[in-house]
């Protein structure tokens, strides 16, 4: 039986293009896979402590690469692995629950693909979107 066609508590994987297909498929780092599989199920899961949990692998993600100055390895690929991962990553947006936040649908797949080139910035900000995200929902 294809791992695809069960699940082990929930039903919150439920897309034709699972999260761990695209992570194994286009080596996707362990803390970005992390990350980004809490922001996927947040809605359909754990809500506002699955955004916590995404947080929580922001900040390893921030504290290895870029506050200690190493640059996350980032494979050499060519123009076919790049449109292939596109594509997949078009038809897994798809798959992504209707109630994720339109900010949080960006960061998932924006990370999945730039994960290697996101500035600091750019990854801290994302971060930080999440952190404003989660107060709120506090208030």
């Amino acid at each position: 039986m294809n791992p695809n066609d069960r699940q082990i508590g929930g039903s919150h994987y439920s897309a034709k293009v699972q999260h761990w297909d695209i992570c194994g498929e286009f080596d996707i780092p362990y803390l970005i896979g992390c990350m980004t599989k809490y922001l996927y199920r947040y809605p359909a899961k754990n809500g506002m402590e699955d955004i916590g949990k995404a947080i929580h692998y922001a900040d390893k993600w921030i504290e290895i690469f870029y506050n200690s100055g190493r640059i996350p390895a980032r494979m050499s690929q060519n123009e076919t692995y790049y449109l292939k991962l596109n594509e997949s990553l078009l038809e897994f947006s798809k798959g992504i629950h209707e109630d994720v936040d339109s900010r949080v649908r960006e960061m998932i797949v924006y990370s999945l693909f730039n994960w290697g080139y996101m500035s600091r910035e750019q990854f801290v900000s994302y971060r930080n979107m999440l952190q404003e995200i989660l107060d709120a929902s506090n208030n």
